[in-house]
Order: C-alpha cells, then sequence, then structure tokens
C-alpha cells in the first residue's frame, strides 16, 4: 500500500469490541496488527476504529474523528479489465454530470466557446466527481498535476485523483500516474513504475500509454535515449488520435530524430493535430508555429 499510494492515510475498517479484543469489519480473524508505539490506547474512553497513518502503522481514533483524511482502504476481488474504459463501475453517469464533464473538457482543453480556463475546467470537475464520473477525476489530476504552484499536497491529491478514476472506470487513471512516477512529482521518480503504469493503460485499452513510454525513450529516462524506439510508440498513439503524441511525431519527422527529416510526414501530422477536436489551443498554436517555420524553409 505504502508504495502503491504513498503519502495517503485513512480508515481500515476495523472496531474496538466491548470485551477490548478488535474486529475487522469483514469477521475475518484478527491476526495481524502494526499498531504504532503507545497505540492502541482509547484515549479518553473513545478510540474505537482503526486509522492508517502514513508510514502503514495504525492507530486508534474516535468514529467521528475529522482531522485525517476521511477515505477508507477497501479490498474486493475483481477483475480490472471489466470496467467500460468511458464507463463507470457500479453505473452510469447522470445527464448534468456528463455535461458538467464536457463543458469543464472545453475550460481545460480551451476549445469550448468560452476559450481556455482552467480554474472554471477545476470547478466543473470537482461537481462532476460528485456524480461518481472517473473521467471528472482523471481530469481533476490533470489539473492538479499541472498546477504551477503545485506544493506536495496537492501533487498527492492529483495521485489520489488518477486512483479514483480506476475505480470509477476511466482507465487513463494509470497514465495519469504513471505521468507522476515519470515526472517524480509528489513521488520519488520510478521510471520502471512509470512504465509498467503506462502498459497498464495500454493492457486495458488507452493507447495513450504509448505516448507516456515514448517519452520516456525520448528522454533517456530509465535507460539510454531511444529516438526511433520513441517515434514508434508515438505513431502508436498518434495513429489511434491522441494530440500530444501527433504533435511529438511531427516534431521528430521535423527534426529528423529517430528517422531521416521528412517535412511531409511532420507536415501531415501537425495538420492533423490542427483538425482535432481533443487538442488544446496552446498545442495547436504551437504546431501552427512548426507548420510557418517549416514553410520559411521550403
Amino acid at each position: 500500500l505504502e508504495s502503491q499510494y504513498p503519502g495517503t492515510s485513512g480508515w481500515i475498517c476495523g472496531s474496538l469490541q466491548e470485551d477490548g479484543s478488535w474486529k475487522w469489519v469483514t469477521d475475518e480473524p484478527f491476526s495481524y496488527t502494526n499498531w504504532k508505539e503507545g497505540e492502541p490506547n482509547n484515549q479518553n474512553n473513545e478510540e474505537t476504529c482503526i486509522h492508517l497513518y502514513t508510514g502503514m502503522a495504525w492507530n486508534d481514533l474516535p468514529d467521528e474523528d475529522t482531522t485525517f483524511h476521511s477515505g477508507y482502504y477497501c479490498e474486493w476481488d475483481t477483475d480490472t479489465e471489466t470496467y467500460d474504459f468511458y464507463g463507470v463501475y457500479g453505473g452510469e453517469v447522470d445527464d448534468e454530470t456528463a455535461r458538467l464533464v464536457e463543458e469543464g473538457k472545453g475550460f481545460y482543453y480551451g476549445t469550448g466557446e468560452e476559450g481556455y480556463d482552467k480554474s472554471r475546467a477545476q470547478q466543473c470537475f470537482r461537481t462532476a466527481v460528485d456524480g461518481s464520473s472517473g473521467e471528472a477525476w482523471y481530469y481533476l489530476g490533470k489539473v492538479f498535476s499541472e498546477d504551477p504552484d503545485a506544493t506536495e499536497t496537492l501533487y498527492l491529491r492529483a495521485f489520489g485523483a488518477f486512483q479514483r478514476a480506476v475505480v470509477y472506470g476511466f482507465q487513463l487513471g494509470w497514465a495519469g500516474q504513471g505521468d507522476l512516477y515519470r515526472k517524480g512529482l509528489g513521488v520519488k521518480p520510478d521510471y520502471e513504475k512509470a512504465m509498467q503504469l503506462y502498459q497498464r493503460a495500454v493492457d486495458l485499452g488507452c493507447i495513450e500509454g504509448y505516448h507516456g513510454m515514448a517519452l520516456l525513450y525520448d528522454y533517456g529516462q530509465g535507460g539510454e535515449q531511444d529516438y526511433e524506439q520513441a517515434l514508434e510508440y508515438f505513431l502508436q498513439s498518434a495513429e489511434s488520435g491522441y494530440a500530444d503524441a501527433m504533435y511529438n511525431a511531427g516534431w521528430m519527422y521535423e527534426y529528423g530524430c529517430g528517422t531521416a527529416q521528412d517535412f511531409g510526414m511532420a507536415r501531415m501530422w501537425y495538420e492533423k493535430l490542427l483538425s482535432s477536436e481533443t487538442a488544446s489551443q496552446e498545442l495547436k498554436d504551437t504546431a501552427s508555429e512548426e507548420l510557418a517555420w517549416m514553410n520559411s524553409q521550403e
């Protein structure tokens, strides 16, 4: 748990019984403990529930304590591959939630009528997560992780948001977690872990995971720099419509990285990006600048 969800804490569903023993909510045998030194102490005769500290040590707290995170660590048997990519585990989102997500994406990418506005995007996604939208959790994680003034706490909130995206069936949450490990945001940089998370995204139908793999090879993170392998992954992602990969594929053809310089191929990918409905306006502006530069060279 510590390696998968670093820096988090929450309730673990154990309670104090009248006879002084502790019991799991599942009625499983209470055969393992990891109490923090000096715990449990049942302070004021009110601490009847187990809380997991950061560092994975246990502490007893009142069942209505609000000092710590209110989340739970839960365990269940399931097959993650049965989740719908754009669906929700346990039900579908209502029309209002779906509308909020689309409105938020319009502000996030700057593709809506009112243009780019990360603050309003965050407001939309925050409201939409109450409707159990995995997609809203994913984009909320993106907003948190891309905040230029982000603190370690905000990065950890991003990590948690990506995890919730997966729980609610939006598998891009795996790629979001991979980005945090690749960039070392809120967690120690771990390129092997990032690769595993990107691969999990790909295995569950999220071709965007290939884009993350491509960046690892492009920057030589976790191994030798390999432009050819990076381009291969960029193309796999770009051919499935991922706008960021379209830009990177175009750039590599433009400057001859991993392949012979080819303005024609570069122009093709930049133009595909410009016609993409999911590309941000910022990315489109950058692609237009590259097209203008290539035209000046011919």
